[in-house]
């Protein structure tokens, strides 16, 4: 039933809930639904306190905002929160903030953004940084390796569970698209 209420009355409701009772967990679900509501602006302010207080340093607050910051088009600070993250904490944060970055750094013109893809690429624990690496060669005009990524990519959907197919379809959905395009 939760599903099918109108984004914004979750988002109010959300709100009340913070109000009643700053936490982290009600800061982070009320700015997951004013994201999901294409607003990231106030997604933003609202994680805001969390980057100077306890939770400072906390990898679920700095990847949701780095992620945000990048939605917004402020791949800099995106790329200063991610270089706090600590990459040792496990596999799953280590992808997704070397996958945050390359992004980060893409979208700066960088040209670390390969390295980083490719040592994101090395600890993978989804399909996200094949995905988007796949993407960043083929606007490189790198076709043939974007190619090989998705052949790969390919490869591993056919082998896949239903249910790692379900979990990474976001990711196999865009390497289909990308095939397309490189066609």
């Amino acid at each position: 039933m939760e599903a099918l209420k109108p984004l914004d009355l979750r988002i109010r409701e959300a709100q009340a809930e913070l109000d009643e009772s700053d936490t982290l967990q009600r800061r982070a679900d009320l700015a997951a639904l004013q994201a999901r509501a294409g607003r990231p602006d106030e997604a933003q302010a609202t994680l805001q306190p969390l980057l100077s207080g306890i939770y400072a340093d906390d990898p679920v607050v700095l990847l949701t905002s780095a992620e945000l910051d990048l939605a917004r088009g402020q791949a800099a600070e995106a790329e200063d929160k991610l270089r706090r993250v600590d990459l040792k904490a496990s596999a799953a944060t280590r992808t997704r903030t070397l996958t945050l970055l390359a992004q980060a750094q893409d979208a700066q013109g960088k040209p670390e953004a390969d390295a980083t893809f490719k040592d994101a690429l090395n600890a993978a624990t989804t399909e996200e940084p094949r995905a988007r690496y796949a993407a960043y060669l083929a606007r490189q005009g790198r076709r043939d390796e974007a190619r090989a990524l998705l052949d790969a990519l390919d490869k591993t959907e056919r082998k896949a569970t239903n249910l790692y197919r379900r979990q990474e379809r976001e990711w196999f959905q865009l390497g289909r698209e990308l095939r397309k395009d490189l066609k």
